[in-house]
């Protein structure tokens, strides 16, 4: 077994029971929703339709290094050949089905204020079993409209791309015998780990780059509004540099949710920023193995890598850990990183 134990709650985080079970993999990733399939035998008698209800909560306590995985049991679920496949997903899921009102307007507020405002209404309405923890309050103060808008949309899409570069985490716990999450939110997750790395024949016995686009070095961007005059709010963001070695590709998007002015010029910039250069990502699979064992290195965390045949003349640089899944089976974390520029 890779884990010291498996507990499950039920939908208001109650510990319900612990279960030993094969795990066939955890994942966790980035401003996103990770996973878990764990598989249990129908003949076990914890393997009950109380025990597996769809939005039971889900915490497992790792014994080699990896952070511990929350989340909430919910489709698809698979019977098979004498077991049950069951299907969880982490603690952002929480907020996939919670909408805000039909005019929920913010006026000169920090994404992060922002972030806590949304989830302490969503608890009001019915709590979420979430509590909020670190919240970085800098940054541009922020004016964004959202009608009946998804919160988990709001919180990948809007706070931590378009508006900011922000992040955001549901770290699971158990508090007073119940499965909780605290929401954290940074200005930027994880560190800078020198003398951490990932080294090709090493720790890494797998590696995949792929050079990413489109590259788009000019934004014309538009707010809400239905007619197309002057009273329709626009920006234009563009890239010099850029255009220099790529030549002019230019972009347009609509905000059909803003008509703030410096709301829109941020979500333009962010847009440029995003898309006004290639990036490069790696798909790795890495061991538990030093200089870079499991326990050295989390999401959001910058580190080493060394990966002497890949890339013109190879690389050498550093990199930002975007997602990882485990496998028992294998022995490994897949992992996808971006090189930082």
């Amino acid at each position: 077994m890779s884990y010291s134990r498996l507990v499950v709650g039920d939908r208001f985080g109650t510990v319900l029971t612990e279960l030993q079970s094969d795990i066939e993999f955890a994942s966790w990733r980035k401003n996103n929703i990770g996973q878990l399939k764990f598989t249990i035998a129908d003949t076990d008698s914890k393997a009950t339709a109380t025990n597996l209800r769809f939005g039971n909560r889900v915490l497992i306590e790792f014994d080699n290094g990896l952070p511990n995985w929350g989340g909430l049991i919910d489709p698809p679920r698979t019977w098979q050949d004498g077991k049950i496949i069951v299907t969880a997903y982490s603690g952002a899921y929480l907020f996939k089905y919670r909408t805000t009102d039909k005019g929920r307007y913010f006026t000169n507020q920090s994404v992060g204020e922002i972030f806590t405002a949304l989830i302490n209404e969503a608890n009001v309405i019915e709590d979420t079993g979430v509590e909020i923890g670190l919240i970085w309050d800098g940054g541009t103060n922020h004016s964004p409209d959202y009608h009946f808008k998804n919160l988990f949309e709001i919180f990948q899409k809007s706070l931590t791309s378009r508006l900011s570069t922000g992040d955001f985490e549901f770290i699971p716990t158990i508090i007073d015998g119940k499965i909780k999450f605290i929401a954290n939110f940074y200005e930027s997750r994880g560190t800078n780990k020198t003398g951490i790395a990932l080294i090709q024949g090493t720790n890494l016995s797998k590696v995949k780059l792929k050079e990413q686009g489109p590259i788009i070095n000019s934004w014309d961007a538009v707010g809400e509004g239905t007619s197309w005059g002057d009273d329709r709010i626009d920006s234009n963001a563009i890239d010099f540099d850029s255009t220099g070695i790529y030549g002019l590709r230019e972009g347009s998007k609509v905000y059909a949710d803003v008509s703030n002015q410096t709301t829109l010029d941020d979500n333009t910039v962010n847009l440029l920023s995003a898309t006004k250069d290639v990036y490069n990502i790696f798909t790795l699979d890495a061991l538990d193995v030093e200089p870079a064992g499991f326990a050295d290195y989390d999401i959001g965390d910058v580190i080493s890598l060394l990966a002497h045949d890949y890339g013109f003349g190879g690389t050498d640089t550093t990199i930002r850990i975007l997602s990882r899944e485990f496998s028992p089976q294998s022995g490994k974390c897949s992992l996808v990183v971006q090189e930082e520029m």
